[in-house]
């Protein structure tokens, strides 16, 4: 493994956009790694952040972002309730630590857990975020660990990261991701890949359509003349789409037709097999918002909702208050056989009808 060892540099503020040009930091992890939940936007692709280390393009201004701000400012407040209810004490890290042998490569954690070679860093997602993600973690796992291996990269000595999830109004919620020297070893290789491209000012291939509408598009009026290959690939792309439209129509007439043959039986049987074709009907819920928002006092709309109700969250936490508000409706489905492939089930159809 390549060796890193934490140390440090001149101080620089993190917030600084002017310094983070020359540095990749642990923020940057979760685009060089394509973990960023937010991919259509252009500052969380390769290109979008190649673009800001040479200068062609800023990064987003998110110091009057309210919901950053709140992050930051709930910070001591997570810290002390984890000292209180976990007794562990996270120690702010107040100096950035640059890897040993590529001092472009630096991180500034939140915390030092006390009396434990670990880092804790602290998350504290906003409303819009949780009503993203509701309390599931998993959907923003992987942008997590991206950030805690570059860390544990930089920061050789420390043997794990914890993430302290503080989410509003609930306790505090703990993920620990041990060092995992593959891993690390794994995603220095990306970090150097990237880095070659900036110093070498060659722009990343796009790999996504908000990177291709900013890499290549230029709305100059001005058309390329005929390409046969590239006239075959739109031939294919229009026979793609006019296929999935002829075919999502035909699918409803045809099962249209398959319930009106079977009437008010229940399926059809397949003779001589255990296959059948079924129609089952059921009742399913249908949350009602209008209900919701009218007949529940404001602390709960408050804890389970915004502009909307956070519907997965409250079905998860309140089951009883979700079906107060849900209303069932009647449902058909038609369930066709799964058993056999279907040459074989037509072929052993039309033998027993013989």
């Amino acid at each position: 493994m390549t060796t890193a060892t934490i140390h440090t540099h001149k101080q620089f503020d993190p917030s600084d956009k002017e310094a983070r040009k020359n540095v990749v930091g642990s923020s940057d992890a979760p685009v060089l790694t394509r973990t960023v939940p937010y991919q259509n936007e252009i500052h969380n692709t390769w290109l979008g952040l190649y673009n800001i280390k040479i200068g062609k393009s800023e990064a987003p201004d998110l110091s009057n972002n309210e919901a950053v701000n709140w992050g930051i400012d709930l910070e001591d407040t997570v810290r002390m309730r984890v000292k209180k209810y976990m007794g562990l004490e996270l120690r702010k890290a107040s100096e950035t630590f640059y890897h040993k042998k590529y001092p472009f490569i630096a991180c500034h954690p939140d915390s030092i857990i006390k009396g434990l070679k670990e880092v804790g860093e602290i998350k504290c997602p906003g409303i819009g975020t949780m009503m993203k993600m509701g309390e599931n973690l998993e959907s923003f796992l992987d942008s997590y660990k991206a950030q805690g291996i570059h860390q544990l990269l930089v920061m050789d000595k420390m043997k794990a990261v914890q993430f302290f999830v503080q989410y509003p109004q609930k306790s505090v919620k703990v993920f620990r991701m041990e060092r995992d020297d593959r891993a690390i070893d794994n995603y220095l290789q990306v970090v150097l890949d990237f880095w070659n491209l900036v110093e070498k000012r060659i722009p990343p291939e796009p790999q996504t359509e908000v990177e291709a509408n900013n890499y290549w598009f230029k709305d100059n009026k001005v058309f390329m003349p005929y390409n046969q290959g590239t006239g075959e690939t739109v031939r294919k792309l229009m026979n793609l789409e006019i296929s999935e439209a002829h075919i999502s129509a035909e699918k409803k007439k045809l099962r249209l037709e398959i319930k009106r043959q079977i009437g008010e039986y229940s399926g059809m049987e397949w003779p001589d097999s255990k296959e059948k074709v079924q129609i089952q009907r059921y009742e399913r819920p249908t949350f009602s918002g209008d209900s919701f928002f009218e007949k529940e006092s404001d602390a709960t709309i408050a804890e389970y909702s915004t502009m909307e109700v956070n519907k997965t969250l409250l079905k998860k936490e309140n089951r009883e208050l979700y079906d107060k508000h849900s209303k069932t409706k009647p449902i058909t489905r038609l369930v066709l056989p799964k058993g056999l492939a279907l040459e074989e089930l037509f072929t052993n159809a039309d033998m027993a009808k013989s």
